[in-house]
């Protein structure tokens, strides 16, 4: 008889028509990531087992883990999250001297040996992103907006459901909660409440807030990305407690819920929002809310530096907010050319701009 050679249990080809699709939309989300102003950064496939138990992250029953020792002793486990490698690559490179916030994309397969009951594989791909800083709403909300943003090409419309940890006072939660509403508002992005808010955990090392990304299919509502906000053990010079902030999901499982969706459409170019005055956030929602495809970079750009940045970007234009008390707000193009606009009149201006071109 001859032997009949086999997959392990739980995991599968993906090959053919299946594996374009999930790799389609991985460069989905990495283009996605890297005009959102993320950077790349590649991840082990295993890590030490004790990365997994005593830095902060989620959890999983160590029966789910595929863990083994090798040769020279060490105890390791295959990566079956990015959080925890996340929070050692912060600390083994020190990314609580770096500028913030220090934001950073990944990708690549995750394992874990999930029952036969569940009817998933125990292998995938996924894509995460990250936003390692101060603890911020902006810093959460920008993570939930990009993954959101890259979902809206389904078609039908996203919602993001957050839920607070009860580890301080009320006051605190609702001016937190207030100004996510208002952030993914100016998005176009829904924003709920869970009503049964997570129980405590072991203190610092449970999420503060965690996400999820719902989409409407089949008469319910699928989580189809979550995240969550995690403490770290590290301080910024200036004494702040650092946080990461981490949303992912799962190419794999879009393709088999979704099927085949073909190529995405031509992507435009983006529109560059630069500036760390708040009124740079609000023009950069704005725009996203009528459709516009936008980069935001939350930062001071030197004039000397603002064609290379455009051009580098390969962007449409950029919209360049003041550090001034009003915000001043101006249009530079890859030309050269600077005009100034009121950010309430930024629809308007880029329409007109193309209907002149027609």
């Amino acid at each position: 008889m001859g032997t009949t050679w086999r997959t392990p249990y739980g995991l599968k080809d993906w090959w053919g028509a299946e594996s374009r699709e999930i790799e389609r939309w991985r460069r989905h989300y990495v283009e996605m990531a890297a005009h959102a102003g993320y950077e790349p950064i590649e991840l082990p496939i295993f890590e030490l087992t004790r990365t997994f138990s005593e830095l902060p992250g989620p959890r999983i029953s160590l029966r789910e883990a595929y863990r083994f020792v090798d040769v020279g002793g060490d105890d390791l486990t295959l990566r079956w999250t990015f959080v925890n490698a996340l929070q050692r690559a912060a600390i083994q490179h020190a990314w609580n001297l770096l500028p913030h916030p220090l934001r950073v994309f990944y990708s690549g397969p995750l394992l874990r040996r999930t029952s036969p009951e569940s009817g998933e594989y125990r292998q995938w791909t996924a894509f995460g992103m990250a936003a390692y800083g101060p603890a911020r709403p902006l810093m959460l909300a920008d993570v939930i907006l990009t993954l959101a943003a890259g979902l809206k090409w389904l078609g039908a419309p996203v919602a993001v459901e957050l839920t607070a940890i009860p580890d301080e006072p009320e006051s605190s939660q609702e001016s937190w909660l207030d100004a996510m509403a208002e952030h993914l508002g100016d998005a176009g992005i829904s924003c709920m409440v869970k009503s049964q808010p997570a129980p405590r955990g072991a203190g610092h090392r449970e999420p503060r807030w965690l996400f999820h990304i719902l989409h409407p299919w089949q008469g319910r509502s699928v989580v189809i990305a979550e995240g969550a906000q995690y403490a770290t053990d590290q301080r910024s010079p200036a004494g702040e407690a650092l946080v990461l902030v981490e949303g992912h999901l799962s190419c794999t499982a879009l393709v088999q819920r979704w099927g085949m969706t073909g190529p995405p459409p031509d992507d435009p170019k983006p529109i560059l929002v630069i500036g760390d005055h708040p009124r740079a956030l609000h023009a950069a929602n704005r725009l996203r809310r009528a459709g516009r495809k936008v980069q935001s970079l939350f930062t001071a750009v030197p004039e000397s530096e603002l064609q290379a940045t455009i051009v580098m970007r390969e962007a449409e234009a950029a919209i360049v907010v003041e550090a001034d008390r009003l915000g001043t707000v101006s249009c530079v193009w890859p030309s050269g050319v600077v005009e100034p606009v009121a950010d309430e009149l930024l629809i308007d201006y880029f329409a007109s701009r193309e209907e002149g071109c027609q």
